[in-house]
């Protein structure tokens, strides 16, 4: 682990990921031939000429229709990250981004997994798609790229743009000269009623509604990424702890018994997680908190077990009762009776088959 900074990440994150590599027609490569056609055009102002002139306008046109669509590729591989870029390792090639090259990224659902987008300029995207929920947060958290280490923003109808901090949500209006700051501590609840409205439930029963509507000619809603983003970073201020502090609870890939060990670790203080922020006192807030991700309040408990007494293990199977999901029931009774990691494991790997 690294404390650069005063904040606790690995030195390099290795996930598998199914790779989907979009390249959109290069901008300087297709200009220079349109103006040589406009100039022949005007050179010459024949019948003839002009007809030549929409002939090789609508060829430009689909050749680059054509390298956009044939730009589209995926691979399976092993994607490395750290802070100063990501490696896609794959059998038919390698690929290596800088991190100076990501002019946005962002991490949304996809299905039962997760899916990163990084895009390169306004011709490129990556995306990385994870079987694990959990894997799009971690691996933009060992880019610094997440909601808690650089804000970013989305663009919606009426060029309404919403930027998402650390600290909070900035709304603004630019056309009409508006702007509205929704610090995350007003924040209660973050609900999604339809694809198109994101309502902000706030302190004394007050809410707020983003229009999320996608703007017009905009090929895709970016509503599914902005509720991630905004949800990661209103959790780990809920949660009162340092940024990336949840990312060291996520399983990130790992398999159940490395997830169990390194938790079992990190518990007993070898990953430094009081450093940052991180007591047992909100490992406990976490994993007792129905509304807090499956994902981490299961990590809470397992990095809970190196300190659990009598009282401990009796408040985490009150948690486990209380529990109306499977996979956390038997997750937190697991840790609550079984000693060794191997066992803890078994019990969660079980549960994970079944579901």
């Amino acid at each position: 682990m690294t404390t650069d900074d005063g904040v606790s990440r690995p030195r390099e994150l290795e996930l598998s990921a199914k790779v989907r590599v979009t390249r959109y027609f290069e901008r300087l490569r297709f200009w220079p031939a349109f103006a040589g056609v406009v100039l022949m055009s005007i050179a010459s102002r024949g019948r003839l000429a002009g007809g030549l002139f929409f002939v090789l306008i609508w060829a430009a046109v689909l050749i680059a229709a054509a390298k956009a669509w044939l730009g589209r590729r995926a691979i399976v591989g092993t994607v490395r990250a750290r802070a100063d870029g990501l490696v896609i390792s794959s059998s038919q090639a390698d690929v290596s981004l800088s991190r100076a090259d990501i002019t946005r990224a962002y991490a949304d659902r996809e299905g039962e997994g997760s899916r990163v987008t990084l895009e390169r300029g306004s011709f490129k995207r990556y995306e990385l798609s994870f079987d694990d929920p959990g894997s799009g947060r971690a691996l933009l958290r060992a880019m610094r790229l997440s909601a808690l280490d650089t804000p970013l923003t989305f663009s919606f109808f009426f060029n309404l743009r919403v930027t998402i901090g650390a600290d909070g949500v900035l709304v603004a209006w630019p056309l009409l000269r508006r702007r509205r700051f929704i610090p995350h501590g007003a924040i209660e609840a973050v609900d999604a009623p339809d694809g198109e409205t994101v309502v902000l439930r706030l302190q004394g029963g007050k809410t707020y509604t983003i229009a999320t509507r996608k703007s017009p000619g905009q090929p895709t809603s970016e509503q599914s990424a902005f509720i991630e983003r905004l949800t990661d970073a209103w959790e780990a201020y809920r949660a009162g702890i340092a940024p990336d502090a949840l990312g060291l609870l996520a399983r990130a890939g790992r398999g159940t018994l490395d997830w169990v060990r390194g938790l079992r670790a990190l518990g007993e203080g070898q990953g430094g997680y009081r450093g940052i922020g991180l007591t047992p006192d909100h490992l406990w807030r976490i994993a007792e908190d129905a509304s807090a991700p499956r994902e981490s309040r299961v990590g809470a408990a397992l990095a809970l077990r190196s300190t659990l007494d009598d009282e401990g293990r009796r408040r985490l199977r009150v948690a486990a009762e209380s529990s109306a999901s499977p996979k956390v029931r038997v997750a937190l009774e697991a840790t609550a009776d079984e000693v060794d990691d191997e066992a803890v494991a078994a019990r969660i790997e079980g549960q994970a088959r079944v579901a």
